[in-house]
């Protein structure tokens, strides 16, 4: 594929599409992808790198760093290194409009080795880092250290979750009508999960250490609920603490 007004090609698989308009895909980066000239996607556009460098500006992006470039965003051009991969999610078919400018709006750029890791709620063996929060959506990563919920209680959120393992194994169970089902995703695994539906509880694990980014739909709300389906009250938030992944 190619966006118009860039250089170059994409070479992409399709995760997850919905008929009015958002898509996440898998991309790599060919031919000397994107430009020098300033400009703005014609929809929201963010990118997750997975392996290799793309450069916004004089900001340059590396394995994990993540960037947002909401519509008609000014950009001071965007390259990408051949050969990188990178999670790229869209809000809308998309162009690079280098004809009639755009607003003044900020890019945010988040390098992973900046930000903290928080623990979870509950979950004393799960971490998170946040990376984005807008009303139409949040994006974080998570690691799941030698982590087993046999214990735990299930949780849901009121809008639909889509994730994407980056490194290590992870098995994820979700409680339906006919019972629970555990899945186990590798690096490259996803999953988009609707909205409403219990997961996490009995049955999910890593045995070493899994890391995954996770993006929603619209803003982040949990709900725990126990194994005979009664809500549990809310945790305190953790201290933030990265000590679990020190070495």
């Amino acid at each position: 594929m190619s966006i118009a007004g860039l250089e170059g090609k994409l070479a992409a698989r399709i995760l997850s599409k919905d008929m009015s308009g958002p898509a996440t895909r898998v991309v790599r980066f060919e031919g000397g992808w994107g430009t020098g000239a300033a400009g703005a996607f014609t929809a929201d556009v963010s990118l997750l790198v997975l392996k290799g460098q793309i450069r916004i500006g004089e900001e340059t992006l590396g394995r994990h760093d993540f960037a947002r470039m909401p519509r008609r965003c000014l950009l001071p051009g965007i390259r990408a290194e051949d050969g990188t991969l990178a999670l790229l999610l869209t809000g809308a078919p998309v162009a690079y409009d280098t004809t009639s400018g755009g607003v003044a709006s900020a890019v945010e750029i988040r390098h992973e080795g900046d930000i903290p890791w928080e623990r979870q709620p509950r979950q004393s063996r799960r971490l998170i880092k946040r990376l984005d929060s807008t009303e139409n959506g949040e994006s974080w990563l998570s690691a799941s250290i030698e982590w087993s919920e046999d214990d735990g209680p299930w949780h849901r959120h009121p809008v639909a979750e889509e994730v994407f393992v980056l490194e290590g194994v992870i098995t994820i169970s979700e409680l339906g009508p006919d019972g629970p089902k555990s899945y186990t995703y590798k690096p490259g695994g996803y999953v988009w999960r609707p909205a409403g539906i219990l997961h996490c509880g009995p049955g999910s694990s890593a045995a070493e250490t899994a890391i995954a980014f996770h993006h929603t739909s619209g803003n982040l709300e949990t709900e725990w609920v126990d194994e005979q389906g009664v809500i549990v009250p809310p945790a305190e938030t953790p201290t933030s603490s990265d000590s679990l992944l020190e070495g």
